[in-house]
């Protein structure tokens, strides 16, 4: 069984690896003080809090979040390599990107109160998620249902489904994809 994290990237490391210089380090602008910080950081080293993503889970705390974000960063990893690589991208890595940028929105500590507030009265299957039992015999009540929607576990899970909405709608994501296609997708000669 693998070890439980405890360093939680809200920034996800490959994201910044690929700003960073040859020795893998990157300069770091505060925007409180206004100010580059005055020694390069290493990717490892920035955008992460000590448990930011341990939830309870029957009394114990778990990083099963942490560990979704982890499967997705590795998906959307490969994906920003293989465009940077080729320097081109198919309409599935554009939407891709597209949900990076917007999974990184909702990810970072700024927008946790915001988060919070937005997806605290959504029910877990308005974002395209169904509570079921494990056993098919069984009947979930309402109020069984009710009280799994207001677990912290839950509302996180909700979070992260949020990032997903705007490319789950053909629709939404045709409009997201002509936008960006007319407004990101000039070819600059290198």
């Amino acid at each position: 069984m693998k070890e439980q994290s405890k360093r939680h990237q809200y920034i996800p490391k490959f994201l910044n690896k690929n700003f960073s210089d040859e020795n893998n380090m990157l300069w770091v602008y505060n925007k409180e003080s206004k100010r580059i910080i005055s020694k390069m950081q290493s990717p490892k080293a920035i955008f992460f809090e000590d448990g930011r993503n341990l939830f309870d889970i029957n009394g114990n705390k778990g990083d099963n979040i942490e560990r979704m974000y982890e499967e997705v960063d590795t998906l959307l990893s490969k994906t920003l390599t293989k465009i940077l690589k080729s320097q081109q991208m198919s309409g599935r890595e554009l939407t891709w990107m597209i949900y990076l940028a917007n999974l990184t929105k909702w990810r970072v500590p700024k927008v946790d109160d915001i988060a919070k507030n937005l997806v605290k009265d959504i029910p877990i299957e308005q974002l395209g998620l169904a509570i079921r039992p494990t056993d098919p015999d069984q009947k979930i009540t309402q109020e069984v249902i009710n009280n799994l929607n207001k677990k912290e576990i839950i509302q996180e899970t909700k979070r992260i489904l949020l990032s997903i909405q705007p490319i789950s709608n053909e629709e939404s994501l045709d409009e997201i994809i002509r936008i960006a296609l007319s407004l990101f997708m000039i070819r600059v000669p290198l």
